[in-house]
């Protein structure tokens, strides 16, 4: 028995590298569950994103239900921004999950620490890739999503 999902998932995306973002892109479309993607380019974006300003202050700006993150990153790392996310009661609600080319034990145990739901190491493979979100959305997709008390953050 396949289940539908309970809801679609609003995604915001943090990747400042441009190829990773293309690959994540095509692997969501392939997904199905997304209702929308917003990326920005790294953690000082991600904020600014969260608490609405410019250029994220738009009224069509979405409310993410899950982050995917890149540790990694120039101005403002991944670890900052969970860091950040965490210390926000709005936004500490929001599932992060990271996906990092770096297997270093202390990053992965740094984010875990820091309130990530998952740490996963950028596959090479774009079927890899596509199997990790799949799984990740199906999951998500099903969960009991937080409500959320206020945004922006």
């Amino acid at each position: 028995m396949v289940l539908s999902p309970a809801w679609q998932l609003d995604i915001l995306a943090v990747e400042d590298t441009p190829s990773d973002i293309d690959l994540l892109r095509m692997a969501l479309q392939k997904c199905g569950s997304v209702r929308s993607l917003q990326v920005v380019n790294d953690g000082a974006e991600a904020i600014a994103y969260l608490k609405g300003e410019p250029p994220y202050d738009a009224g069509r700006r979405q409310v993410p239900n899950i982050i995917f993150m890149d540790l990694k990153m120039p101005r403002m790392s991944g670890l900052e921004v969970l860091r950040w996310l965490r210390n926000n009661p709005e936004c500490s609600v929001i599932p992060v999950i990271i996906m990092s080319n770096s297997c270093l034990d202390q990053d992965v145990l740094q984010a875990y620490r820091l309130g990530a739901n998952a740490y996963f190491e950028k596959p090479t493979d774009f079927d890899a890739l596509q199997s990790i979100l799949q799984s990740i959305l199906t999951f998500w997709s099903h969960a009991k999503r937080p409500p959320m008390i206020r945004f922006p953050c």
